[in-house]
């Protein structure tokens, strides 16, 4: 088998894409220790399950509203446990679901799989 050039940069591409999803996951895990808990409710957003506004205090009594993106289905007044950074709970908020937490991960590890098959089962990709 000859040398392809093509098939090791996108395996490079697969690796590096692998290694940015184990990056986002254990920084996600690190935040889960450290974060603290609060109890919030969903809000209506107008933009249906997935996507609800997420209201909550935090221990100090500071009430903040949120959009919460992911792979969630929350409904409107349905109560969550939310994370926050208590430094930053403004920037830091996130409900406790695995979509929600882990969602670019995983994502982005699925994505990094596809680019890393080429390489591995070059008689199934072949390139022109």
């Amino acid at each position: 088998m000859k040398f392809d050039a093509t098939r090791v940069l996108i395996g490079s591409i697969g690796a590096g894409l692998l290694l940015l999803a184990c990056v986002l996951s254990f920084q996600e895990q690190q935040f889960i220790k450290t974060a603290s808990v609060a109890d919030g409710i969903a809000m209506d957003s107008g933009f249906g399950p997935a996507h609800p506004i997420i209201q909550f205090k935090t221990g100090g009594g500071q009430s903040i509203s949120y959009p919460q993106g992911g792979a969630v289905a929350i409904k409107a007044g349905e109560h969550v446990t939310v994370l926050y950074d208590p430094e930053y709970p403004l920037k830091s908020p996130c409900v406790r679901r695995f979509g929600a937490l882990f969602f670019a991960p995983v994502g982005l590890a699925l994505f990094a799989i596809c680019f890393l098959m080429v390489p591995v089962f070059p008689k199934i990709f072949t390139i022109p």
